[in-house]
Formats: structure tokens, C-alpha cells, sequence
């Protein structure tokens, strides 16, 4: 923008100093307000810039917590660890639609992986609490207390279910790491041109 400016003005320049015309205008134009508008112009393309990268900045840091929030919860399968990587894939899978609005067709398929896989981990936390749920209902003398036969099926019932419950955490994983290998390999978005930025 600065350069396309400095080469018409040079233009016009050289233009005026042959035409006695073109000096008669030259006087009727505001270069104060000529500037002034420039700079505004020039200021507000570099904001614009500026939330550019503020905006590439944000979606490397929400990726970078679900990289950390996947670590930790594969590290742990902390029910807790694990709710928190369903948040932090659940702001991930947003800064993607942004993306796929923009037109970036990777950013479709990764949408799509996200939102089963905060699917996923939300169905087995929603199992787990039930299941935590009804062992304590189980535990409380006045729930079958008089029937401890049926409260021991429902106990060992409670018990089978937590298991495949727990296994099916195993799969999630699994399917997290798959993401996370395909957001590794996938092609990163092309970096600002500096030089575009500083000469606009």
C-alpha cells in the first residue's frame, strides 16, 4: 500500500510540474486530510493484521492445550483428566469450524473427529457417574436392605459395567491418539508473509 502510494505521488509529481492545471488542483487538495487518511488507513490494516495473528496465536494455544489435556488424561484415565480433554477438544473443534467457514476442507474432517470424540467421552462420563450413582444408592442400608441377594447381583452388575465402561476409555484413546497423529501430518496453515505485512 505504502509503495503504490509513493509511485503515484511520484507520478503525480512529475505530472504537475508540467501542467500549470494540475498545480491549480494541487492547491485545492487537503494534503493535511490527504495523510491523515492514510495513516488511519495504513494503522487499521495493520490492525487487521495484528487480530490475524492474534487469531493463528489462539488456535496454536487451544491446540496446544488439548495436546497437553490428551497427555494427561492418557497418562492418568483420571475421570477428571478425562472431562477435561472433552473441554479442551470441545474449544479445539470450534477454532476448526471457524477454519471451515474460511474454506479450509481439512479443517471439515478434523470438525467431524472432534465431535465424535467428545461424543465418545461424553457418553462414558455420563455412564460413569451413573454408575457411581447407583453403587452408593446400592451401599445405603434402607435401598434392599432387606434383600441382600438382589443387592449383591446389582453390585456385581455395577461392578461389569464399570469394567467395560473403564475398557471402553481405552478405545477413546485410541481414537484420540489417531487424531492427534492426523493433526500432526496434516499441512500447516501458510505463515504471514512478513514482507506483505510490513510494506502494507
Amino acid at each position: 500500500v505504502t509503495h503504490g502510494i509513493m509511485s503515484v505521488n511520484t507520478y503525480r509529481i512529475c505530472e504537475l510540474r508540467n501542467s500549470p492545471d494540475a498545480r491549480k488542483r494541487l492547491r485545492r487538495v487537503d494534503l493535511l486530510g490527504l495523510i491523515d487518511k492514510t495513516q488511519r488507513l495504513l494503522k487499521a490494516a495493520q490492525g487487521e493484521n495484528a487480530q490475524e495473528l492474534t487469531l493463528v496465536d489462539s488456535f496454536a494455544n487451544t491446540l496446544a492445550r488439548w495436546y497437553r489435556a490428551l497427555a494427561q488424561a492418557k497418562r492418568t484415565k483420571d475421570p477428571e483428566h478425562l472431562h477435561e480433554l472433552r473441554i479442551a477438544g470441545k474449544r479445539l473443534r470450534y477454532g476448526f469450524e471457524v477454519l471451515a467457514e474460511l474454506g479450509d476442507g481439512a479443517a471439515k474432517s478434523h470438525v467431524k473427529s472432534l465431535k465424535a470424540l467428545q461424543d465418545d467421552l461424553g457418553r462414558w462420563h455420563d455412564r460413569h457417574v451413573l454408575l457411581k450413582l447407583i453403587k452408593e444408592i446400592n451401599k445405603k442400608p434402607e435401598f434392599l436392605g432387606d434383600q441382600p441377594e438382589i443387592q449383591q447381583v446389582l453390585e456385581s452388575d455395577i461392578e461389569n459395567d464399570r469394567q467395560n465402561n473403564d475398557s471402553a476409555i481405552d478405545e477413546i484413546l485410541a481414537s484420540a491418539e489417531s487424531l492427534q497423529f492426523e493433526l500432526d501430518h496434516c499441512k500447516p496453515a501458510p505463515e504471514p508473509d512478513n514482507d506483505l505485512i510490513a510494506s502494507s
